[in-house]
C-alpha cells in the first residue's frame, strides 16, 4: 500500500537552490515517473477534492506548466475536461484575459480564454499563493466558477503573500518535515 510516507520519500530535495540560502527545491519528477506513485497521490487529491464536488465539475484546470499534469490526469481519471491558464503570450486568441500578479522578485502574467463552466484549479504546490490567487482571480474574470482548488503540495510555513483557499495531499512544516493529519 503507498502511503503519505511513500510518496514525500520519493521527493528529492535540493538544498540552497540556484544559491538562494533557505531555498529548497522539491522535485516531484520521480513521483511522476513512478506510475504507481502518481496513480495513488491523484487518487489522494481526487478524494481531497470530494466526489460530490467532481460530479458538479465541467473542467480541470491547470497552471503552466506543472499544473498541466495534474489537471489532465484528475481530467482523465474523471472523465472532465481540461482548461488551461497559460503564461503570457503563449495563445494566438485576441480575446483572452491577461492578468498580471506579484512575484517574490517581481511580476508575472497569465492569460486564459474566456468561457463557462465550473472548474476545479490544480497545481503541484502552493509557497506564496501569488499564482493560485491569480488563477484564481482568472477564472473568474474568463466566465468560469471555481468549485475548488487542489494542490498536491502544501508549503505551510512560507509566508503567503495571498489568502488562497487550498486543500494539498501533503503539508509540509518550516523544516520541510511532512505533517502528518
Amino acid at each position: 500500500m503507498i502511503t503519505l510516507q511513500t510518496i514525500d520519500e520519493a521527493i528529492t530535495r535540493y538544498p540552497n537552490y540556484k544559491g538562494q540560502e533557505h531555498v529548497t527545491f522539491l522535485d516531484i519528477q520521480w513521483i511522476l515517473s513512478d506510475n504507481s506513485l502518481f496513480n495513488a497521490l491523484i487518487d489522494l487529491m481526487l478524494e481531497k477534492i470530494g466526489n460530490e464536488v467532481i460530479q458538479e465539475t465541467d473542467y480541470f484546470t491547470g497552471i503552466e506548466a506543472r499544473g498541466f499534469i495534474f489537471a489532465t490526469a484528475l481530467a482523465q481519471k474523471t472523465g472532465k475536461g481540461i482548461k488551461l491558464v497559460r503564461k503570457a503570450g503563449k495563445l494566438p486568441n485576441p480575446d483572452l484575459i491577461h492578468m498580471e500578479y506579484g512575484l517574490e522578485y517581481g511580476i508575472d502574467a497569465i492569460e486564459m480564454a474566456r468561457g463557462e463552466g465550473n472548474i476545479v484549479l490544480a497545481d503541484d504546490l502552493i509557497a506564496t499563493g501569488g499564482t493560485l490567487a491569480a488563477a484564481q482571480s482568472i477564472l473568474k474574470e474568463a466566465g468560469y466558477n471555481c468549485l475548488d482548488t487542489i494542490v498536491a503540495i502544501d508549503l505551510t510555513a512560507v509566508p503567503r503573500q495571498q489568502v488562497v483557499a487550498a486543500k494539498a495531499v501533503l503539508s509540509y512544516d518550516e523544516n520541510l518535515q511532512l505533517i502528518k493529519d
